[in-house]
């Protein structure tokens, strides 16, 4: 019977053949959708996409051995990353407590959720099993927001036009959801190699 890479990767977890999946617990479907749409309960059909994003990104964290050496570029609020690391956030934390209304969506430059006030809110019930060192993004108030986490050590405010601030090969694991966005596009990959290491990865 045929059985996929990344079946074969969640079994193996379990198991505990992988020794990073001892710290990094993969979820199923069903719970990523769970806490998802709990996030997102105003837009479902979201939720349904973020989740099949989320269960793919799983199967790369078999490539982490040191999590001192990650990046979540474009890391936004950081609760797609959150959630996906295995994290759960209460029923209370609402992702449309503080946005941005003045305008319809995606007005010109208009970004409802490029907000951050004291209606935000977020309440963490499980801290995720795998955590980034780095977050990044050009938004401050996004990484106003993704600091309520207490997901990443370190978040900086980056453009990615720019080269990213690190010096070459200091990262084992990249992970980036908005390469396409970038106006510099072929400029922007060659900086995410630059940064990963000789046998590292990145994940787009």
């Amino acid at each position: 019977m045929y059985t996929s890479s990344r079946e074969k990767f969640r079994s193996e977890c379990w198991a505990g053949k992988f020794k990073e999946c001892e710290d990094i617990k993969i979820m199923d479907r069903k719970s990523l959708f769970k806490s998802f749409l709990n996030f997102l309960w105003l837009r479902p059909e979201n939720a349904l996409l973020l989740t099949l994003r989320a269960d793919a990104l799983q199967s790369t964290f078999e490539y982490v051995t040191d999590q001192k050496r990650t990046i979540d570029i474009s890391c936004g609020d950081g609760v797609f990353s959150f959630l996906a690391g295995g994290g759960e956030l209460s029923l209370e934390t609402d992702m449309f407590r503080s946005i941005d209304v003045s305008k319809t969506f995606r007005e010109g430059d208009h970004d409802h959720y490029d907000k951050y006030d004291e209606d935000y809110f977020v309440e963490v019930e499980k801290k995720p099993n795998f955590e980034y060192e780095y977050g990044t993004d050009w938004k401050s108030n996004l990484l106003s927001k993704a600091e309520h986490l207490n997901f990443y050590s370190n978040l900086i405010e980056h453009d990615n036009n720019n080269p990213l601030p690190f010096g070459n090969e200091e990262m084992e694991y990249v992970y980036s959801n908005s390469a396409y966005w970038v106006e510099g596009f072929k400029k922007h990959l060659r900086d995410l190699v630059r940064i990963t290491q000789k046998g590292g990865h990145i994940v787009l």
